[in-house]
């Protein structure tokens, strides 16, 4: 999985961890960072979380901050005389390889706040020293602060206290003593300004002011490597929820899947089914027409051998009927006749069942008698 896959893919967790990040991350109760971005190894910004948006702000030249040959974190200052900004940029790696930069901004009152809230009772204070010499306090701090007569920061040697007279924002005139600690890494140094008679009668007078400048550098240079560890953590974080959530969901899309594929298998059971009962009745209607086809065929030659036989023996009867009529009882040819006749009618009756049968006529019920049929049949 290529570096723009794996980050885009999960770009919108990213940001939500960072904006958490920027929440959590504190030194006392001020916050440790104010932005923090991801840009990749081209510039191409793909990550932007900050906590507040300012109305007008310059935006930096990505391209400018991408640091391949650079493997260690590092800070940056940029100054005007009046705002200054505390970048750390840290490079991002991608399977041991480079794949952008991390960028977070520091706060400048959090290494202010740092060397005020060691000693609350001191009246010594913190202030940053840019390249260009210029010294930055925070804007809540720059009434109280309102010293004249600072020296130039870097007229003074580094570990060793500089004593200078000043005058305070009452008009009145103070004895200060001045301390600058370099930030390893950077073009800042840490300025501590203590007055005087808070430093007589203590043993190593100056240890504590440059203790308080050490402190601030140890937090400076800390940000810049925590930043790199907590940010490749955060962004593996982000990747793997993605990764996760999109496991839950191929696996609810597989349950869908499965299920539909048992649906359509009853489906296509019960069709299959259907189809074998619809080709079951068919067979039988097929079979019942074929058999009423057949019966029909036979009542209509039944029909038409009856309506002959019929018509023969109505001839036969009316015959014998004359026959009977001139002969009389007595002459010997009249019991042979009646005989004929009786058959005759006999065989008349079953065309009537044959006519019946090819539903050529209607049926009448009649009352029969059976010793009279069988008499019958004996002669």
């Amino acid at each position: 999985m290529s570096m723009e896959y794996g980050l885009r893919a999960s770009l919108l967790g990213i940001s939500e961890t960072f904006h958490s990040f920027l929440r959590e991350r504190k030194l006392g109760k001020k916050r440790l960072y104010t932005r923090i971005v991801l840009i990749d190894k081209d510039g191409k910004l793909l990550v932007d979380s900050r906590l507040e948006t300012p109305k007008q702000e310059h935006q930096p030249d990505w391209e400018k901050l991408v640091a391949p040959e650079n493997p260690d974190p590092a800070v940056l200052v940029t100054d005007d005389g009046h705002l200054l900004r505390m970048i750390v940029s840290a490079p991002y790696l991608f399977k041991e390889k480079y794949a952008g930069q991390l960028i977070a901004w520091i706060s400048p009152e959090t290494v202010y706040h740092l060397g005020v809230e060691q000693n609350g009772t001191s009246k010594q204070r913190v202030c940053i020293v840019c390249e260009k010499g210029h010294v930055h306090f925070p804007r809540e701090a720059e009434q109280e602060l309102a010293f004249s007569c600072v020296p130039d920061p870097y007229s003074i040697e580094v570990g060793t206290p500089y004593r200078f007279d000043a005058i305070d924002k009452n008009g009145d005139e103070v004895n200060l003593l001045a301390f600058r600690v370099p930030v390893r890494g950077t073009l800042l140094s840490v300025l501590t300004l203590v007055p005087s008679s808070e430093m007589f009668g203590r043993m190593a007078s100056w240890h504590l002011p440059l203790a308080m400048g050490l402190l601030a550098v140890i937090i400076l240079c800390g940000m810049a490597a925590a930043l790199r560890v907590n940010a490749q953590r955060l962004i593996l974080h982000a990747r793997l929820e993605e990764a996760f959530k999109r496991e839950l969901e191929i696996q609810e899309k597989n349950q869908e899947l499965e299920a539909e594929v048992a649906i359509r298998k009853q489906a296509q059971k019960a069709l299959h089914k259907a189809r074998e009962e619809l080709e079951l009745r068919v067979k039988e209607r097929t079979d019942q027409l074929l058999q009423a086809q057949k019966m029909e065929a036979v009542g209509r030659l039944a029909g038409g051998i009856a309506h002959d036989f019929n018509n023969l023996l109505t001839t036969i009867i009316g015959n014998t009927e004359l026959s009977l009529m001139s002969l009389g009882r007595d002459h010997p040819l009249y019991q042979d006749i009646e005989q004929i006749k009786k058959a005759a009618n006999s065989a008349a009756s079953l065309t009537q069942q044959l006519l019946a049968f090819s539903r050529k006529q209607v049926l009448q019920p009649v009352v029969l008698n059976l010793n009279t049929v069988i008499c019958g049949l004996e002669k």
